[in-house]
């Protein structure tokens, strides 16, 4: 074969490196994403007509946008209309909608930016349900407010159905971790023990019943060891300190049916499990070896497995196994790799996925620093050379400067991962590729590199 040694562009991004990552966590509700990277700025797109993104206006965004200049954000929860969000100084933030008081100002006002709620900086974390809002403090108190007209700040309050203001949930100080559902919801105590409280109607407070009279918290079964929990419309998810997913509630829990089950049942026999994340009929979890598992309603692609065929049970998503975070829209789903990659997939009407378009995914596509604006330049070097270009089958790579390679991505040209290998690799099979152009993204001491090639 001859050897034709061409010249590409290479572009190194100066900000990403293998350790130092560029997306940290995602979240989103019904047709927007808020993204926090690596140096906790906030970036938010998709649908901003109600000025949800928190930026002071009305216009929609397809790619990401930095959001202020802070970069003190740490964690951030979505619900039906607000979002609410802890900064690294502990202070407690919230804009959106404010109709029931969800936003916690003491107010009933929507607000189109950020605002400071209290003056604590003790907060630890936050969830959101439909339109009532919850936090953690670091002194294990656990705090609600917004809409309660079913039970769910907890606070044994039917007769006042909105509080706008953070109101404390009884008197303990243990409570370790928190997740809100439509109109209802779940905590974690630090001695191991699940509590829940809400509607009921699905069964989804796991307790037997379908009774809808819990206003104050209940605790789900006598077990002591559940270690992270998750809330959707109406199906709950947990998993325990022994790796095991149980899941209860409005059907779709993974166990092989669309059967309501009123209390706890395992999905599986797999005990690796390590985190979950739910949406309203989808849902998504992963294990300790990185890899991503989804099942439920596939309407739109939101599953990820390249169809948009309804799963009953865990189902993986691809290859990969460096899957970190994860997060579920309505009908879209969100996960960060160990790369500092995001990656978006299924409804994307609004342009929640953040890829620049409004056409559906089914499978992961990737959200990268170039798109969310991280500065990039690109030279032309002879770092490295493949051939040939264009190619039937197999393309060679040759290391000029003879650089360690971490791993190497193929990507189509919207982001979607296509071939991923670790090591030091000189060449690749890519003959099951369908004619096109293709990029690699070659990961070498500390930079990226990226390359076009062409399959014939």
């Amino acid at each position: 074969m001859k050897k034709i040694i061409l010249s590409f562009i290479f572009f190194i991004l100066s900000d990403l490196s293998i350790n130092a990552q560029c997306w940290k966590l995602s979240a989103g509700k019904e047709n927007c994403t808020f993204a926090i990277r690596t140096d906790s700025t906030l970036w938010v797109w998709g649908n901003n007509t109600y000025g949800q993104f928190g930026n002071g206006g009305t216009t929609s965004q397809s790619t990401p946008l930095k959001i202020g200049t802070e970069n003190k954000w740490q964690s951030i929860a979505v619900g039906g209309v607000q979002s609410v969000a802890v900064k690294t100084d502990g202070t407690l933030w919230a804009w959106g909608g404010n109709g029931n008081g969800e936003l916690g100002d003491g107010t009933y006002i929507n607000r189109d930016s950020p605002i400071q709620i209290g003056s604590a900086t003790n907060w630890k974390s936050v969830a959101a349900g439909e339109a009532h809002s919850l936090a953690l403090k670091t002194d294990g108190t656990l705090w609600a407010w917004g809409y309660g007209a079913d039970g769910q700040l907890g606070t044994g309050i039917f007769t006042a159905p909105t509080i706008n203001t953070p109101t404390m949930v009884g008197t303990s100080n243990n409570w370790q971790s928190i997740a809100a559902g439509r109109f209802y919801t779940f905590a974690i105590k630090t001695n191991g023990t699940l509590w829940g409280w809400g509607s009921n109607t699905s069964g989804q407070l796991g307790d037997g019943t379908t009774s809808n009279i819990n206003d104050t918290p209940i605790q789900t079964g006598t077990d002591t060891d559940w270690q992270s929990v998750a809330c959707a419309w109406g199906t709950t998810f947990a998993i325990k300190m022994d790796g095991t997913l149980w899941g209860w509630g409005q059907g779709y829990i993974g166990n092989g049916s669309i059967t309501s089950e009123l209390s706890p049942v395992q999905i599986g026999t797999a005990n690796n499990w390590q985190a979950v994340a739910t949406a309203q009929f989808h849902f998504m979890a992963s294990k300790n070896d990185g890899t991503l598992w989804t099942w439920g309603v596939n309407d739109y692609g939101q599953l990820g497995d390249g169809t948009n065929n309804d799963k009953l049970i865990p189902t993986q998503v691809g290859i990969s196994n460096n899957w970190q975070s994860i997060a579920a829209g309505n009908r879209y789903s969100m996960a960060v790799k160990t790369d500092g990659t995001l990656f978006t997939w299924g409804k994307n009407i609004n342009s929640q996925l953040g890829d620049g378009t409004a056409i559906n995914k089914n499978t992961p596509t990737l959200i990268g620093c170039t798109i969310a604006g991280l500065k990039e330049f690109s030279r032309t070097e002879n770092v490295f050379s493949l051939y040939p270009n264009p190619t039937k089958d197999i393309i060679y790579l040759e290391n000029l400067n003879n650089q360690t390679i971490d791993k190497i991505i193929i990507t189509d040209l919207f982001g979607r991962a296509i071939l991923e290998k670790n090591g030091n690799v000189n060449k690749i099979n890519v003959q099951h590729l369908q004619p096109g152009i293709y990029i690699i993204q070659l990961y070498c001491e500390q930079k990226r590199y990226q390359v076009k090639f062409i399959k014939e």
